[in-house]
């Protein structure tokens, strides 16, 4: 049994400077200090379990959350505009090795892993961006979040056969899905730009209008999901200590691609001229050749669906 755990907290400070107009339109300097506090707590326990002399299990669990306050603020932007972040990451990793025999080795391992980042900020009121003078108003960032679940489920088995165990075959099979879902609420509560704090001035005092105003509208979430499976099987022939002949077959499908003829052959051998014994080889010569059509992974899909 193993397990380890690390907590830290840091707390930075900013300072920003700006130039703001009094309600009597007198423009004074601002200068504050602002503390920006930021923890990272991360723990993983790990169990190494013999179940018997031929079968053994892993057992791992990965924690990390990641916390910061009064983030984008310094320099010219305002407190108002501070917003908070967090990331928190789960992982849980299973893996089962059994001995079926002297030759055979049978594995299996799941995998899940959940992954959540989220932006809180004020995007109730609209943000004023006044050029080299400061910005301020709301942060515009408003509820943003990135939710990412993936499991994957995979069982390789590796023998040897022959003679004097010439031919190590390994095949197997993985099946996997992901979940994405992202929300972006990015300036949904729109902004006003001024080309200067005398155009800031004029405006408040009705007697001119921004130079621009820019507002996001729509639905803020984005989501996908994706299965996919993949079975192989692979053989290394080892023909003499100085030559191994090498192929195998790939197959995968998903679920968000309705082709399922994606098989992938694979040809392959390794030369080592003078091996043999306990005399090492000085030089050594691989050739691979092999024919891949897989579907488009997920990164594709979506390039597509914003076309």
């Amino acid at each position: 049994f193993f397990f380890q755990a690390e907590d830290g907290i840091r707390d930075y400070k900013v300072t920003g400077v700006q130039t703001c107009a009094l309600p009597i339109f007198a423009s004074v300097p601002y200068t504050r200090e602002l503390t920006i506090p930021s923890r990272r707590f991360s723990m993983g326990p790990r169990v190494d379990y013999a179940i018997n002399d031929k079968h053994t299990l892993v057992v791992r669990y990965g924690f990390t959350r990641a916390t910061s306050e009064n983030q984008g603020v310094g320099d010219l932007s305002l407190p108002s505009r501070a917003f908070d972040t967090t990331n928190t990451e789960h992982e849980f990793r299973l893996t089962e090795t059994a001995i079926i025999n002297s030759k055979t080795v049978n594995e299996t391992r799941f995998s899940f892993q959940n992954n959540n980042r989220e932006q809180t900020g004020d995007n109730t009121i609209p943000t004023i961006n006044v050029a080299a003078a400061f910005v301020g108003g709301g942060s515009q960032v408003g509820l943003s979040f990135n939710k990412n679940r993936q499991w994957e489920l995979q069982n390789y088995t590796t023998t040897s056969f022959g003679k004097s165990n010439q031919h190590t075959v390994k095949f197997g099979a993985r099946l996997r899905g992901v979940s994405i879902k992202d929300s972006t609420s990015s300036n949904f509560g729109g902004s006003y730009t001024f080309i200067s704090l005398t155009n800031f001035r004029d405006a408040i005092a009705r007697t001119a209008t921004p130079v621009q105003f820019s507002i996001t509208a729509g639905n803020p979430l984005a989501k996908v999901d994706q299965i996919d499976a993949g079975l192989f099987f692979t053989d290394d022939w080892r023909l003499s200590p100085a030559l191994t002949l090498s192929a195998g077959l790939r197959y995968e499908t998903q679920s968000n691609i309705s082709d399922a003829a994606n098989f992938a052959p694979r040809l392959s051998f390794a030369w080592s001229p003078g091996a043999g014994g306990a005399k090492q080889p000085k030089t050594r010569s691989e050739e691979h050749t092999s024919e891949l059509q897989s579907p488009c992974n997920l990164v594709c899909r979506l390039l597509l669906e914003k076309k």
